[in-house]
């Protein structure tokens, strides 16, 4: 019987996977890549709740209203096989600038393509995010029992 160990991923595991399992793709390993997570990237963002996606390239800007808030779409998209799943965290850098500074969420195993990050502003100011700016750190985690 095969045992698994349970456990956050570690940087030679997060490259491993990433080499033989694309678990992260369009990534950019020199800005992003930490000892226990990636970082993600602004990619596009939505307009209203439910409104077109706006692509952001790197040096392209977008503001948030006060008290406003805004769904942003991932540079990257992530693949998690069955015995992986994910944990979302806004970056340091975006709390101080005045976001709510909470659990972005959790990326269940075999989820395959980009991810949503929710922006609330709670200044009484317009803060710019710009594209390809790093916003949110995913953990990877190795589940007990793989799905079968």
């Amino acid at each position: 019987m095969k045992y698994h160990v349970a456990g956050v991923l570690e940087l030679k595991q997060i490259l491993k996977r990433i080499e033989e399992e694309h678990l992260v793709e369009d990534y950019d390993l020199a800005r992003c890549i930490g000892p226990a997570s990636y970082e993600l990237r602004i990619g596009g963002c939505r307009e209203g709740q439910t409104g077109n996606l706006v692509k952001l390239q790197r040096g392209d800007t977008i503001a948030v209203l006060p008290d406003g808030f805004l769904l942003v779409e991932t540079v990257e998209r992530v693949n998690l096989q069955l015995d992986i799943m994910g944990m979302m965290y806004l970056s340091s850098a975006f709390a101080r600038r005045g976001f709510v500074p909470w659990f972005q969420g959790i990326v269940d195993r075999g989820h395959s393509g980009k991810l949503g990050i929710f922006l609330l502003n709670l200044t009484k100011e317009l803060v710019l995010i710009e594209g390809e700016e790093r916003i949110c750190h995913v953990v990877f985690e190795r589940l007990l029992e793989p799905l079968v």
